[in-house]
C-alpha cells in the first residue's frame, strides 16, 4: 500500500553540527525500497549544495561537501577499471545554462581516485559525463566559436558556443572520437531565438544545447534541447544517421510517431530497442513527463510505450533525467522544480519527494551503493544523551556503547544519526556492527562526567538548554 503524507527530516545533527544539508521531504513510499538516492542539489538557499546521497526514508547517507567543491551535478554510481565508484561533475555553473570544469572519481570511501578533463585546450561541460568502456567515457563541451549568424538575425562577426562531444581515454586523456554541432545541422534551424546574444565569445549563442551523450555499439546517441531532437551519430564518420524529432517543424524526422516532445534531456537508448527521455515540454503542454519509446531502428517505428507524470503535474522549465531500473521501473528527477519520483514497472507512483523551494538537481539517481566512511566515527555527549553519525557509511546496522570493551547500551542505527542514552559517569566508546555482527568502526575514547550523565537542564530565556560535548 502506497502511503501519502509529509515527512520532513529534521536534518539537524548534534554529532556533526558542520553539516547543513538539504531536506528531502518524501510526500510518497510505498515502503520496501531498496537502493539510495543520488541527488546534486543547489539553488534555494540552501547553505551547503553539492553532492549527495539519501535512503528512501529522506535521510541523509552522506554529505558530500566539501570533498565536491564546485557544482555537483550528475552525481551517479559507475564502473572504472573494475571498481564500483561514485563520480561527479565538479564544475563552476553559469547563467548562460552551461558550466565548465571536470569530472571526479571518487572510490567506496569516498576518496579521489581521479580527475578527468576534456583535454586539448577545452573545458569539459557539466551537461554529460558517461563512462562507455573500461577506460573510455564520454563528454560534452561548450566551445565560443565564431560565425556568421546573420542568417537568423545576428550580427555578422557572431561567436556560438558550439556544443562538442568527444569520447576520451581517461587514464591518457586523449582524443577517441570527436563530433562538433555546426559540421552537421543547419543553423537556421534552431529554434532558440538569438535576442541580443552572439556579439562576442563570452556572449556568445547556445544555438544547439546538447545535453545527453550516450553509446549505441560504436554510434552514439545525442539530445539537443534547442533543436527538440534526438539524433543517432555514425562513430566513425559523424554523420547522423537519423533524427527522432519532436516540436520541430524546420527538421524532417526520420521516424513515423503519434508523439511530441519538446526541450527534452536525457535521451538514452537500451539494447538498440528502448529509447527514453525526459520531455520538458516546454512550448506544448503544462505538464513534463518520463517518456519510454520503442523504438524500431530498421523500419523506422517509434511508439510510445509510457508518459509518466510526477504526482505534482510537474512543468519542468529546464534539466532532468529518465533513469530505466533494471526492474523495468523509472527513476525520474524532475530539474528545475527540485522533485523526485520512483514509478515501478506498471509506471505507478511508488515514491515522491522534493528539495526545499527553489533548489533544484540537474540529474537524480537510484543505485546500490556500499559506502566505507574515510572520516572518524563521530559522537557527541549531552544531558544522558550519546549522538553517533559516521557520514558516508552503509553498513553498520547496529550502535553500541562499550566501556572495558564490554557493552553498556545498545540500539539500531537509526538515519544519520542515532541517539544512546547513557546515565552513568565513565570512559566509553561507540562501536558500530554490521548486519552479520561483524565490527566495522569505533569512536575514539570519550569520558562522560556526572554533570553529563545527568539529563537534567536548565532554562535558558525560555529555552531549555544544556551543554553540548562533541567528542574529539
Amino acid at each position: 500500500m502506497l502511503w501519502f503524507t509529509l515527512i520532513s527530516v529534521a536534518l539537524a545533527y548534534v554529532s556533526r553540527p558542520d553539516l547543513d544539508p538539504p531536506a528531502l521531504n518524501v510526500t510518497a513510499n510505498a515502503g520496501g525500497l531498496d537502493g539510495y538516492i543520488f541527488l546534486g542539489p543547489y539553488l534555494g538557499t540552501l547553505a551547503q549544495p553539492g553532492g549527495y546521497i539519501y535512503d528512501f526514508s529522506g535521510e541523509l547517507v552522506w554529505s558530500g561537501h566539501g570533498r565536491i567543491s564546485g557544482w555537483a551535478g550528475n552525481i551517479q554510481v559507475t564502473e572504472y577499471q573494475g571498481q564500483t565508484v561514485l563520480q561527479s561533475a565538479d564544475t563552476v555553473f553559469n547563467v548562460a545554462g552551461f558550466g565548465r570544469g571536470h569530472t571526479k572519481l571518487l572510490s567506496q570511501n569516498y576518496t579521489t581516485l581521479t580527475e578527468i578533463y576534456a583535454g586539448e585546450a577545452h573545458l569539459a561541460d557539466f551537461h554529460e559525463f558517461k563512462m562507455v568502456g573500461n577506460d573510455s567515457a564520454v563528454v560534452t563541451m561548450y566551445q565560443p566559436t565564431p560565425v556568421d549568424l546573420s542568417v537568423i538575425g545576428g550580427p555578422s562577426k557572431g561567436w556560438v558556443f558550439e556544443s562538442i562531444f568527444r569520447e576520451i581515454d581517461v587514464i591518457s586523456g586523449d582524443t577517441k572520437f570527436e563530433w562538433r554541432a555546426l559540421d552537421h545541422v543547419r543553423l537556421e534551424d534552431t529554434l532558440w531565438p538569438v535576442k541580443t546574444r552572439g556579439n562576442s565569445s563570452t556572449n556568445a549563442f547556445d544555438y544547439f544545447h546538447i545535453n545527453s551523450v550516450d553509446k549505441d555499439g560504436d554510434d552514439y546517441v545525442i539530445s539537443s534541447r534547442y533543436y527538440s531532437t534526438v539524433y543517432k551519430i555514425d562513430g566513425k564518420t559523424g554523420d547522423i544517421i537519423w533524427r527522432l524529432v519532436g516540436n520541430q517543424v524546420k527538421v524532417r524526422s526520420d521516424f513515423a510517431h503519434d508523439f511530441q516532445f519538446d526541450k527534452q534531456h536525457d535521451a538514452r537508448l537500451h539494447n538498440g530497442t528502448t529509447l527514453t527521455i525526459f520531455d520538458n515540454a516546454m512550448n506544448i503542454s503544462d505538464v513534463s513527463t518520463a517518456k519510454i519509446i520503442s523504438l524500431d531502428q530498421n523500419n523506422r517505428q517509434a511508439t510510445l510505450v509510457a508518459s509518466m507524470e510526477s504526482p505534482d503535474h510537474l512543468h519542468v522549465y529546464s534539466q532532468g533525467n529518465n533513469q530505466l531500473l533494471a526492474d523495468g521501473g523509472s527513476f525520474v528527477n524532475w530539474g528545475s522544480s527540485g522533485a523526485i519520483t520512483k514509478f515501478n514497472s506498471n509506471h505507478e507512483v511508488v515514491f515522491h519527494a522534493t528539495l526545499p523551494e527553489k533548489a533544484q538537481s540537474y540529474r537524480g539517481f537510484q543505485f546500490d551503493w556500499q559506502g566505507t566512511s574515510p572520516e572518524a566515527v563521530a559522537v557527541a555527549v549531552d544531558a544522558g544523551k550519546v549522538y553517533v553519525s559516521w557520514n558516508g557509511d552503509t553498513r553498520v546496522t547496529t550502535w553500541t556503547i562499550t566501556k572495558d570493551d564490554k557493552p553498556v547500551a545498545s540500539a539500531p542505527r537509526e538515519g544519520f544519526e542515532t541517539v544512546l542514552d547513557l546515565n552513568v559517569s565513565g570512559t566509553y566508546k561507540v562501536v558500530g556492527y554490521d548486519k552479520e555482527g561483524q565490527q566495522v568502526g569505533e569512536s575514539s575514547e570519550f569520558t562522560v562526567n556526572d554533570d553529563e550523565a545527568k539529563a537534567e537542564v536548565t532554562e535558558t530565556d525560555g529555552c531549555p538548554c544544556t551543554t553540548l560535548r562533541q567528542v574529539r
